[in-house]
């Protein structure tokens, strides 16, 4: 399983509220193959997302990489949100 995250800065905290259930939703559209998502916001840093995605190989991460962070931002957009997609490490396991 090769694992990877990268980050969603979220510049308006308030919008923080039903975010990561409105993003799971929209992510239920994209066909990512066996790869799984997870959000989770930083304890310190409150306009920081992670978002965490596990794929059972490098090939996946290439295929859905783009699909997912490209579905993200266009959800943040639709609901005026001003974001921020920041780097991401690769980890196998």
């Amino acid at each position: 399983m090769i694992k990877y995250r990268w980050y969603l800065f979220v510049k308006d905290p308030e919008t923080q509220e039903n975010l990561i259930e409105e993003l799971k939703k929209a992510l239920k559209e994209v066909d990512c193959r066996n790869c799984k998502v997870f959000f989770s916001w930083d304890p310190t840093f409150q306009e920081i997302l992670h978002v965490e995605v596990q794929c059972p190989t490098l090939e996946d991460v290439k295929a859905c990489d783009n699909r997912i962070k490209i579905r993200l931002i266009e959800e943040c957009e639709k609901r005026n949100i001003p974001h921020t997609i920041g780097d991401y490490r690769i980890s196998e396991q």
